[in-house]
């Protein structure tokens, strides 16, 4: 039950930060007192801008365990760094048994043939896979197809690891018992170290409080992707571990080693993908993994209000009535998925309340400042 204390706090907090009328909340407010309409339209509407071709996260991999490793790298038209890359892996120092499977999404480059020419000197710990071109989740997907190692790493073609970074993740996986264990990164533009992230040691943290959205830059348990699969055709599919991994892991391990760098790209995704179309990827891949996401509880419901945020600022180059309908989309997420709860983080009450009882320009203010 909301309580007279909770709506009267979270009233004081929207009025001191946004000026907004007292008149915003009232008592029922976080019960959904303003009727919800206008969803089918609005999912009719931005269908029309760019479908939702996406496919499913279920996946059927086999396990098949021979080495404590398996690291992934999709790789196309790579051929300026992926000799660097498959190095970075190759030379890593470490008493563990470690394959890496390398898959040429189609490149139209050299690419083949550099990973080729290094796979015929790495003594049988690269297995090559060469394939018409699936995309970034078809990719990594063939990489898991078959999974080989009892921990799973995914490294991008333009990056590198750390030195040390397979020997302190595996150290403390297997002195842990973790699920997933993550260190620290670099980001470097030009070869120069513009930021380093770095976590405090700790053996078992919350990942959705801890961790770094990104596939890379950690090792997961194997068996979290017995059933899971990166969804093909979307953008924004590393959203997938945040709804079908991240749930699942109870050891979670965090490490003080920076173990991968990050080599920014200006021709990402993130970079790309302002004001086109397809942007709209991010809505539909959220809605996808609700919908299949076999753990709803408190830690998804505060992620998907972050998630709802993350949402409207990649959609901000695109039209009003776009963010108009993603609103109502938004709210309806709240209302249908996690009607039985209330955010326990500060930090999420004002975007809950707004969801639940205020305006699409109250929304367009929270989103806009943070």
């Amino acid at each position: 039950m909301v309580t007279k204390n909770r709506i009267s706090y979270i009233i004081h907090q929207l009025h001191k930060r946004y000026s907004l009328p007292f008149s915003i909340v009232k008592l029922s407010s976080l019960m959904f007192s303003n009727k919800l309409t206008g969803l089918s339209s609005s999912r009719s509407y931005l269908k029309k801008i760019f479908p939702d071709n996406g496919g499913s996260s279920y996946g059927n991999n086999l396990l098949k365990i021979q080495y404590d490793l398996q690291i992934v790298v999709a790789a196309y038209n790579c051929e300026q760094t992926i000799k660097e890359c498959l190095c970075s892996i190759l030379n890593q120092k470490t008493k563990y048994r470690v394959i890496t499977k390398v898959i040429d999404d189609g490149s139209t480059d050299n690419t083949g043939k550099i990973i080729d020419h290094i796979a015929e000197k790495a003594n049988g710990r690269l297995n090559i896979i060469h394939q018409t071109n699936k995309g970034l989740s078809g990719a990594r997907n063939t990489g898991i197809k078959v999974i080989n190692g009892k921990y799973l790493m995914f490294v991008d073609a333009d990056d590198t690891l750390a030195d040390g970074a397979i020997e302190s993740l595996l150290d403390n996986a297997y002195k842990y018992n973790g699920d997933i264990v993550e260190g620290g990164y670099n980001i470097l533009v030009n070869n120069d170290v513009r930021s380093t992230f770095k976590h405090s040691f700790s053996k078992k943290v919350n990942p959705f409080n801890t961790l770094y959205g990104y596939p890379w830059g950690k090792l997961y348990r194997s068996y979290l992707f017995k059933n899971v699969v990166f969804p093909k055709e979307y953008w924004f599919e590393d959203t997938v571990a945040m709804y079908r991994i991240w749930p699942n892991a109870k050891h979670v391990v965090t490490v003080k080693n920076v173990v991968y760098n990050y080599y920014k790209n200006s021709h990402g995704i993130t970079a790309t993908s302002q004001g086109k179309a397809k942007s709209l990827d991010t809505l539909w891949v959220t809605q996808k993994l609700l919908n299949e996401c076999n753990n709803i509880n408190m830690q998804t419901y505060n992620f998907t209000l972050s998630q709802i945020v993350m949402n409207t600022q990649r959609l901000s180059y695109l039209s009003d009535k776009v963010n108009k309908a993603n609103f109502v989309i938004s709210r309806y997420w709240v209302e249908h998925y996690f009607s039985e709860y209330e955010t326990n983080d500060k930090k999420y009450l004002m975007i809950e309340c707004i969801l639940k009882s205020g305006t699409y320009k109250d929304f367009l203010n929270y989103v806009y400042e943070e």
